[in-house]
């Protein structure tokens, strides 16, 4: 008998006898006996929805309100977990594919730490998996994109605008950019003339450095380091920078209700007069740019401008209609590209810095490379790239370590088979796991990463795993696997390049301790998880010191 048939029996038999004192006592108890039975049943169903595989029993859910209140707790692990029980989470059950029941709230889910069931899951054309609506309810804010599609076709479509704009023009004017933004940074925070520099938080720079790059690269504006002043049409106090950074800094709010958001707190007020002038802007830059595009004469179809946003709605007009995305589609897609790639660039590039101050004698072997590759007096060009492979197994090294796309949720949309690979010591092969439709699979990112399967020592900061790697191998799983992967990452590797090469050329970095403080404190303080949309390390204080050039 369901629980939904035990109730109504229930009901049906109090509403048929009188409520004296005795009653109402057998009433009490005959609703903790269906509540009882409801949950044990509950929990029944949920086993086979994980198809029994071994895991968590616990109260709650660690996604809700109480999960922010008790960040570490053991009965409700809060939602830093996957962070907090990175080296013990899976270890305790001798299986990388574990299961959480949440027997109070029902909820039933499968974590994973194994790349072959990321691969299973992580999605494409004909996967049995998706991505549900649920997960990517704060992707939606601007219209439907790339990275909050369920998959299959509409997955394809956006892929095909986007996949063209793309192009080696993009690299060549991302890495121009990024070479002169480091510039303009050292001239606007006066690093010029300085031999060291403080900073108390590397993250207002390495934020404020993607953002502008996104800016320039992504949308074609004329942004640089001391003044990046693009008013809103209409707005003269609002510019657009000002109207990025107000989004960027309050994109929890989106998960609040709509009505909440009506309230009259200036928080809330500024982050909707933002996201209108932002939308109006976007609305009316999209118009602009398709009859800049359409009234191309022959002479000068090759000379449009290489900012993501104006080739991808190149992409877009050149498409036959039926297959064009609509235009709140495409600046989904931007904005996606923006608020997503800026935060995870930036989360990246902070705490390699920091991982980089504790260990000198990887910055002197990445400095020597540098030097061989690029020497002192030229700056370094794209093609330099592919021979600066120190630099790239830093930036990996800090990609993998802090994965700013830290979990991946996907749900079988049939009954289906997961093939969940034997732990390791017992016989190689696979053991397939029945899943019903619905079935939830997240796949742990930080798991993966310092899952010992496939990286040793993994809580050491080790550039030499990333040796004589491709450029485009998928062992830099933080990046995800198969046909979903993420579509930026060449852009924010190229970005990262670009930047780090010059940073490490020209400065030794060394941790900025507080007074009193020892090397092992600073680096507790530093290296604790800071989970939010993306995973980052905490506030980086760090000294960088002139390199003397002979």
């Amino acid at each position: 008998m369901s629980y939904n048939a035990l109730t109504g029996l229930l009901s049906s038999v109090l509403a048929s006898i009188s409520m004296d004192n005795h009653t109402l006592s057998l009433a009490a108890v005959g609703l903790v006996v269906v509540f009882v039975v409801s949950k044990v049943m509950a929990y029944r169903d949920n086993l086979k929805r994980v198809g029994h595989l071994p895991g968590y029993r616990l109260p709650l859910f660690p996604y809700t309100i109480l999960g922010i209140m008790f960040k570490n707790s053991n009965l409700i692990p809060g939602y830093q977990f996957l962070w907090n029980w990175r080296s013990s989470m899976y270890k305790r059950f001798k299986h990388d594919t574990i299961s959480y029941i949440s027997w109070f709230s029902g909820r039933a889910l499968i974590f994973t730490s194994n790349v072959e069931v990321m691969r299973q899951v992580a999605g494409g054309t004909k996967s049995d998996f998706i991505k549900p609506a649920q997960a990517s309810k704060v992707l939606l804010v601007w219209g439907s994109n790339i990275l909050a599609s369920e998959g299959g076709e509409h997955w394809r479509a956006h892929r095909r605008i986007m996949a063209p704009a793309f192009s080696q023009g993009l690299y060549e004017l991302l890495w121009r950019t990024s070479i002169s933004l480091y510039r303009q940074m050292l001239a606007g925070e006066e690093w010029e003339t300085k031999k060291v520099a403080q900073v108390s938080r590397a993250q207002d720079f390495t934020y404020k450095f993607a953002l502008l790059t996104i800016g320039v690269c992504g949308f074609g504006f004329h942004f640089n380091w001391t003044d990046p002043m693009i008013t809103v049409e209409g707005d003269s106090d609002m510019t657009l920078m000002k109207a990025f950074e107000i989004f960027d800094h309050n994109q929890v709010t989106v998960l609040l209700p709509w009505w909440l958001l009506r309230l009259p707190i200036k928080r809330f007020k500024e982050y909707r007069r933002a996201t209108a002038k932002l939308t109006e802007w976007m609305v009316g830059q999209i118009a602009e740019r398709k009859e800049l595009i359409n009234s191309r004469t022959e002479d000068d179809k090759e000379k449009l401008r290489e900012d993501l946003f104006t080739r991808m709605v190149k992409a877009n007009e050149e498409e036959l209609k039926k297959f064009r995305l609509a235009d709140q589609e495409l600046i989904g897609n931007i904005f996606i590209l923006l608020l997503a790639g800026h935060e995870t660039t930036a989360q990246t590039l902070a705490a390699t810095l920091a991982q980089l101050a504790l260990h000198p004698e990887i910055q002197d072997e990445i400095f020597e490379q540098i030097m061989s590759v690029v020497g002192s007096n030229r700056d370094p060009d794209l093609e330099d790239h592919r021979s600066l492979t120190k630099v790239l197994a830093a930036f990996y090294e800090g990609t993998r370590m802090y994965p700013a796309a830290h979990m991946m949720f996907r749900e079988a949309r049939v009954d289906t088979i997961l093939h969940v690979e034997n732990p390791v010591g017992e016989a190689p092969g696979t053991t397939p796991v029945p899943l019903p439709k619905g079935a939830t699979v997240v796949v742990d990112v930080i798991g993966v990463q310092y899952n010992e399967r496939y990286f040793d020592e993994p809580f050491k900061f080790k550039i030499s795993r990333w040796a004589d790697m491709p450029h485009e191998s998928e062992a830099a799983s933080a990046f995800s696997v198969g046909p979903r992967a993420c579509i930026g990452r060449k852009f924010a590797v190229t970005e990262a390049v670009a930047f780090l090469t010059m940073m490490l050329r020209d400065w030794k970095i060394e941790p900025l301790m507080e007074a009193g403080e020892t090397l092992g404190q600073w680096e507790k303080r530093i290296f604790q998880g800071n989970v939010m949309l993306s995973l980052g390390i905490q506030s980086a204080s760090l000294k960088f010191v002139r390199r003397e050039r002979s």
